[in-house]
């Protein structure tokens, strides 16, 4: 997108992230799902429409974090995209780990669903679409053991939902039940 920029470098497909922990396609919509770490107050998600997702815009930081100013002496470049999704630290929060769209037909009440948990609190978590078109979150009431250290999303080929432990070196897969 920024080809025709002088200097710019072609493989620059869009800015603005801190540090971005996990992405994602969905595998119906091709929207891009990208969880952002805050520094200061705020963790974000990211949800891009397909199929041309995200291209050229702008996250936001540093000039936001959040919505928030990070630093006001950076202007806010257009064309600038917010966040989907914003959680403050101050919940105990420390860092938003991403994770997958469901997909799969083992939950149908997830189907639709952005999956993803914070790495403090260990609990799965997703972002459900409400009847305004809102998303909102729900917690799902599984919780990782405190060193499990889960650091990865990915699905299987039918879109059922696998995540990563680096604390036990383990591969979860999620299952009807409440459990991985």
């Amino acid at each position: 997108p920024f080809t025709q920029r002088a200097g710019a470098l072609p493989e620059i497909w869009s800015y603005g992230l801190r540090n971005p922990w996990g992405f994602s396609f969905d595998s119906a919509t091709d929207d891009l799902w990208i969880t952002d770490v805050g520094e200061r107050s705020a963790e974000e998600i990211n949800r891009l429409p397909g199929p041309d997702a995200g291209r050229g815009l702008n996250f936001g930081w540093a000039a936001l974090e959040g919505d928030e100013p990070f630093n006001e002496d950076l202007p806010l470049r257009e064309p600038y995209h917010p966040p989907e999704f914003i959680t403050p630290h101050d919940s105990g929060r420390c860092a938003l780990i991403g994770g997958s769209v469901y997909r799969g037909t083992a939950l149908p009440e997830l189907v639709g669903d952005y999956l993803f948990l914070d790495y403090c609190e260990a609990r799965l978590l997703s972002l459900h679409r409400n009847e305004d078109g809102d998303y909102e979150e729900r917690d799902l009431g599984l919780e990782f053991p405190p060193d499990s250290f889960v650091s990865m999303f990915s699905t299987t080929p039918d879109g059922e939902i696998l995540i990563s432990s680096l604390g036990r070196s383990t591969v979860y897969e999620l299952v009807p039940g409440g459990g991985t």
